[in-house]
């Protein structure tokens, strides 16, 4: 970015400042910036980024855990795209995997209101000063200015004479970068649009910044595209170096938002992954993925798939129906303000004010402003039995005297002194048979089937290294994502699954089974299973749910 005064700590964006989720695109041939969408797997770029790239592209997220780095599985580029005018000059990147639920995720600003908003522009492209211009290379550092979005191209091409650049009416937004006087201002000597800049906080895109977003409000509502240096009406230069460098007098083009929603949505629908709806009665389906899916200003239908997937209906009259795997449905109330009943056919009724009320199929979580709320309470499975490897595990000085060949076995030492000691035998807690067949039909089958005596017995011989969840609140992928020691100890053979881990030693760390409850708080705010040492998940699945006790998200950025 280049800005009315020199390059400070002011203009450099910061991981956990609310922009970690810009990334640097990193192609065979160029740099450039993008936007992480809702879904997580998304990045938002310019076409030219990625136009001439002929091997592999990656984007760095720099958050708070450092530099994160994700492989773009396909990509998709506007079928309008033209170098003349950078005519519909927008790419969609997918990435091999959702990131780390620590990187924010950004909507799409869907309204037509930008113009006269002042944006907030984020991305990775040189410095440089208005007066001189950007200088250095793109890559380096992420920047953060604004400017205000004052006119689109349409508007601007029309004031033009021989200009010969075609773009779809209004699908460009302009903004001039001012000096803070009127001798720089172009869009007001061109179009009577006096303004002189927003002061020291003021930029202008520069190579590398392509593809960066233009935040309205919190929300993408612009894709960095280019900058343009104008002659007036008299033949003056409105530049201050004559030259297409950044610098004072030039304009700045994003591709609009909310013009190319529509065709946004409909490529990410193509890969079973859905961000809004938004028209009157529409229905929307998630795909096989952790799907993010968000109803607004209408009486919306969101189907689930399969995955952990998160609905949100918006203002209406709303059916959220669930699939396979956990589903969240969320609300902008607190819990006692909303009143749940079941209707005849057994689906739950949400009523979250008066003039919203959904009706829910098939969730397993209630997401409300103050909690966490367990659609079913769990009947947890009460199973005795010995498990050697936790036994080791969590008592090392054991494991240490087996090696030695003090004992024979974990189980030999817990015979003779570990019961007298009161240490836990390993048997697996917190398991949810009803929740886990409900969740995995095969196994279910095969139960029927006398394959299996129970869900249990498939979990503890195949299911936990499949990943598969024992119970509601627990979620062995995003575990193991969050806290990438436990991956790494998995696949070096440490431990079989993430449960085991939280079971041996992530409960006693505090650390959150899922984003679905916070530990810390939940021991915080009851002392008494704190002072007692018990796991807090499976305190709060076998007693506390049903005992009225409060959960909270442990993922702020979950509706993101």
């Amino acid at each position: 970015m280049s800005t009315v005064t020199r390059y400070t700590d002011r203009y450099v964006s910061r991981p956990g400042d609310g922009y970690d989720g810009v990334g640097l695109v990193s192609t065979t041939s160029s740099l450039g910036s993008g936007t992480l969408l809702a879904n997580g797997r998304a990045v938002l770029t310019a076409a030219h980024v990625v136009d001439d790239n002929y091997g592999t592209i990656r984007v760095a997220f720099d958050g708070v855990d450092g530099r994160y780095w994700a492989s773009v599985e396909e990509y998709w580029i506007h079928p309008g795209y033209d170098t003349n005018g950078c005519r519909d000059d927008l790419a969609i990147l997918w990435l091999d995997e959702a990131v780390s639920l620590s990187i924010p995720r950004y909507e799409l600003y869907r309204t037509t209101d930008e113009l006269g908003q002042v944006a907030t522009l984020v991305g990775y492209g040189a410095t440089g000063l208005g007066s001189l211009g950007h200088t250095g290379g793109a890559g380096q550092q992420r920047s953060i200015v604004q400017n205000t979005l004052e006119t689109t191209w349409t508007a601007v091409n029309a004031a033009l004479v021989g200009n010969g650049w075609y773009t779809p009416p209004g699908s460009q937004l302009i903004a001039d970068f001012d000096s803070g006087g009127s001798r720089y201002d172009t869009l007001g000597n061109l179009l009577g649009l006096e303004d002189t800049g927003l002061g020291d906080v003021e930029g202008m895109i520069a190579p590398g910044d392509s593809g960066g977003p233009a935040f309205v409000d919190g929300k993408l509502a612009g894709v960095a595209s280019y900058a343009a240096s104008l002659r007036g009406s008299d033949g003056q230069q409105l530049d201050s170096t004559y030259k297409i460098d950044s610098s004072f007098g030039e304009l700045g083009a994003w591709q609009r938002v909310s013009h190319y929603q529509e065709w946004i949505d409909d490529r990410l629908a193509e890969m079973g992954s859905s961000l809004l709806a938004v028209v009157e009665g529409l229905a929307l389906s998630g795909g096989g993925g952790r799907d993010l899916l968000l109803g607004e200003g209408g009486n919306d239908e969101l189907h689930a798939a399969g995955g952990n997937d998160r609905l949100f209906g918006g203002a209406g009259d709303d059916r959220l129906a669930g699939g396979s795997g956990v589903d969240v449905a969320r609300f902008e109330a607190k819990y006692a303000e909303a009143n749940l009943s079941r209707n005849a056919d057994g689906d739950l009724v949400v009523i979250s004010n008066a003039d919203d009320t959904d009706t829910l199929s098939d969730i397993e979580l209630l997401s409300f402003e103050d909690r966490v709320v367990l659609v079913r309470i769990p009947e947890l499975a009460k199973e005795e039995g010995f498990d050697e490897n936790f036994y080791l595990i969590s008592n090392p000085d054991v494991a240490s005297a087996v090696m030695h060949g003090d004992f024979s076995s974990g189980y030999q030492h817990y015979q003779l002194y570990g019961a007298a000691e009161g240490r836990e035998t390993g048997a697996l807690s917190g398991f949810d048979e009803s929740f886990y067949l409900h969740q995995n039909p095969d196994v279910a089958v095969a139960v029927v089937n006398n394959h299996y005596s129970s869900g249990y017995q498939h979990y503890r011989q195949y299911g936990d290294t499949e990943g598969r969840n024992p119970n509601v609140l627990f979620d062995e992928l995003w575990y193991r994502k969050t806290n990438p020691d436990v991956e790494a100890a998995i696949e070096q053979g440490v431990y079989e699954c993430a449960y085991e881990h939280y079971l041996a030693y992530g409960s006693l760390e505090a650390r959150a089974p899922s984003a679905w409850m916070d530990t810390s708080t939940y021991l915080a705010t009851n002392p008494d299973v704190a002072s007692a040492g018990i796991n807090p998940l499976t305190h709060f699945l076998e007693y506390g749910a049903e005992e009225g006790r409060v959960i909270v998200s442990a993922d702020d950025w979950a509706w993101l």
